[in-house]
């Protein structure tokens, strides 16, 4: 698992979050669930009001 990110990307694009699961496997009375999860989260300044506002407090 990772925590947050700060920077800014090439693109102008700045990471709030980047949440990776990898691995999770549940075998409950045979039924199986694999689960491999990525959750990224990234503010656009020139994508809207909110893009820009969290770009301008965390990056």
């Amino acid at each position: 698992m990772e925590d947050l990110l700060a920077g800014e990307t090439e693109q102008g694009i700045c990471p709030i979050l980047f949440f990776e699961v990898e691995g999770l496997f549940l075998d409950i009375l045979g039924l199986v669930v694999e689960l491999d999860l990525i959750l990224e989260i990234t503010a656009d300044p020139e994508g809207g009001l909110l893009g820009a506002l969290l770009e301008g407090l965390l990056c």
